[in-house]
């Protein structure tokens, strides 16, 4: 049996995700940790209650003792490092839920982690692993030059959805990024340093995601089915753990990079310019503490309201 633990319950994530990850065979969580971000004491001990779960522990060091892997699962993005570290330094496979960072000079650290440690570190948007975008990727030769990803809601929490998509067909390798001045939704050309390019078009007022390959005869397009992407998902990361599939540092590295072009595009959009995703400076920053305070609120009302 792998036991598994969950690092802060703040989002719906945990609790769609624990129902998931138990139909696999030989997984159960098992233990919860929660740093206070969003909820109290009372609630979580209500979350492991409801969700069968045997220990709600009151250290990392407490729940070091008793899981074979862990989810990192906060809001805000700018402790999401520092909580999964202890982990990592202690061999412990590790799934960071998106954003995995919200800054370069988080980007940078995690880097330097990536390449001097052998542990098992997964994460990012669900949306890299679906099934149907990960198919109609396949379909998707070089010949296939131009990718336009479409994406609802904000540049950076659900951004990193849309980013994820493309990443599907195009892999890593952005190079520079320019803010095209939409004026129904912010839009972004990025150029691959395979010469592809990608059009980045955010805050669209739909409820889906959706990918358009275009090459010089022909183009396809697809809706993204999002009704099962967890479960794709978390099938990878278990696969993992089970040492049913390898291992691989780009299972990580890629939602890093996401990370970067969106922290490039929240450059070019304010200052108007192409900008560089390799030499951005390290204040770039998404600020997670103020994405979390806006979060609680939300939380605790629907909370209030259920």
């Amino acid at each position: 049996m792998i036991n598994l633990g969950i690092i802060d319950i703040d989002t719906s994530h945990p609790g769609s995700f624990i129902p998931i990850l138990r139909s696999f065979k030989d997984i159960e969580v098992t233990t919860v940790y929660d740093y206070g971000d969003i909820w109290d004491d009372k609630y979580v001990k209500h979350f492991a209650s409801e969700n069968k779960i045997p220990n709600v522990v009151k250290s990392i060091d407490e729940m070091l003792e008793k899981i074979d892997a862990v989810l990192i699962q906060g809001a805000n993005w700018d402790r999401h490092l520092d909580r999964a570290i202890p982990f990592i330094e202690h061999d412990i496979p590790v799934l960071i839920d998106k954003p995995i960072v919200g800054s370069i000079e988080d980007v940078k650290k995690m880097k330097k982690i990536i390449d001097e440690s052998s542990s098992v570190i997964f994460g990012g948007s669900s949306l890299l692993y679906s099934d149907d975008a990960v198919e109609f990727s396949n379909l998707i030769t070089e010949e296939f030059s131009i990718i336009h990803a479409f994406g609802m809601g904000d540049v950076f929490n659900y951004g990193i959805h849309t980013v994820a998509i493309a990443q599907t067909i195009l892999g890593s390798g952005a190079k520079t990024i320019t803010y095209l001045k939409d004026e129904d939704h912010p839009s972004f050309r990025i150029e691959f340093f395979d010469e592809r390019r990608l059009y980045l078009h955010l805050g669209m007022k739909t409820n889906y995601w959706s990918l358009l390959a275009q090459s010089q005869k022909e183009q396809y397009s697809l809706t993204v089915d999002t009704s099962n992407v967890y479960e794709a998902f978390l099938r990878k990361f278990v696969n993992i753990l089970k040492d049913e599939e390898k291992y691989d540092k780009s299972y990580i590295s890629l939602p890093l990079e996401a990370s970067s072009i969106l922290l490039g595009a929240k450059v070019a959009m304010e200052e108007q310019k192409t900008v560089e995703i390799d030499n951005l400076p390290d204040s770039v920053n998404f600020d997670g503490l103020e994405f979390m305070k806006e979060y609680r609120e939300l939380r605790l009302k629907q909370w209030e309201n259920r």
